[in-house]
């Protein structure tokens, strides 16, 4: 029996999702050849894939006897043993693997992973950035590698890491590190790196709605007003958006314009107290003396007293 040819109809059952097949396909493999390094090690993967991390961990270790500097099985073992939780074997794999071949994508990652766990977070950027160098676009290794410049306050990497990240089309991450930094109160960073990512960046709401809460931090409400009409340009604002329109608008004296942000917010959600306290303000503060404007007030009293 040639074993290429019973590894295939295996190979391609596993691949149409019928593990069963192909699990009955392998063993047929074993049953004539039982240490063929390539039946092992691809049923250690497929039982891998189904949960039974110790047998796939068995039959792969049984698979590299033979087949001693297979990277890709050292690289599949290597993941085995950090699901379970074998921390130390792991990155022993998965250093090996990529010795042998360091075009693997994911053994860097999974090696960075296992070192950030280690706290040995040197080389984890470094793992995260040989990723990078192969697959500019992965999304993940950029996020991990952001991560750990976040963490240690690098800012320039971190800046870098984000107009990498606007480069490649992946703005909810920008959208996401730059959020912290404002929650933070780390202001001028997060101004610093909305800059060096506005070339890309800028085509896109968020980078408007991140510089109007920039603004707005920095008490700079009539930036944020004009950052919000270019947001609005590209997309419809949420509540948020509008109620924080409502309350720069007030700061700056424009108190019908302010109502009207409100009324917007709360069409979109009735029954929030801080936009209905926003909006009792901005009225109070305008001494709206007609009828109809009293009865907007007294509403906006009793949702906040609900």
């Amino acid at each position: 029996m040639d074993i290429g040819d019973g590894l295939l109809p295996a190979t391609s059952a596993k691949a149409a999702g019928n593990f069963k097949l192909a699990e009955t396909l392998y063993k047929r493999v074993l049953a004539v050849t039982p240490n063929d390094p390539r039946a092992l090690h691809y049923l250690g993967v497929l039982y891998a894939q189904t949960g039974r991390l110790l047998e796939a961990e068995r039959l792969i270790t049984q698979s590299l006897q033979t087949d001693t500097n297979n990277a890709e099985a050292l690289l599949n073992r290597g993941v085995i043993r950090l699901n379970l939780r074998k921390l130390n074997e792991g990155i022993s794999d998965l250093e090996k693997s990529v010795k042998l071949n360091n075009d693997l994508t994911l053994a860097w990652l999974k090696l960075g992973e296992a070192y950030v766990q280690r706290g040995l977070l040197p080389k984890a950027e470094k793992c995260f950035s040989l990723a990078l160098m192969q697959e500019p676009n992965n999304a993940y290794a950029l996020e991990a590698r952001a991560e750990i410049h976040f963490k240690a306050g690098n800012k320039i990497a971190l800046a870098e890491d984000l107009r990498q990240a606007t480069n490649e089309k992946h703005n909810e991450l920008v959208t996401r590190f730059i959020s912290r930094l404002i929650d933070a109160n780390d202001l001028e960073t997060a101004s610093i790196i909305l800059e060096k990512c506005a070339e890309e960046f800028k085509k896109t709401p968020d980078y408007y709605w991140l510089y109007s809460v920039l603004n707005f931090k920095k008490e700079r409400y009539l930036g944020c007003v004009k950052s919000i009409r270019e947001l609005m340009k590209q997309r419809q604002p949420d509540a948020i958006v509008l109620s924080t329109l409502g309350v720069a608008l007030n700061r700056i004296g424009r108190h019908r314009e302010s109502e009207h942000a409100f009324s917007l917010a709360m069409s979109i959600t009735p029954n929030d107290p801080d936009i209905a306290y926003n909006r009792a303000f901005n009225l109070r503060s305008e001494e709206h003396t007609s009828e109809l404007q009293s009865r907007q007030y007294l509403v906006c009293r009793l949702l906040l007293e609900k």
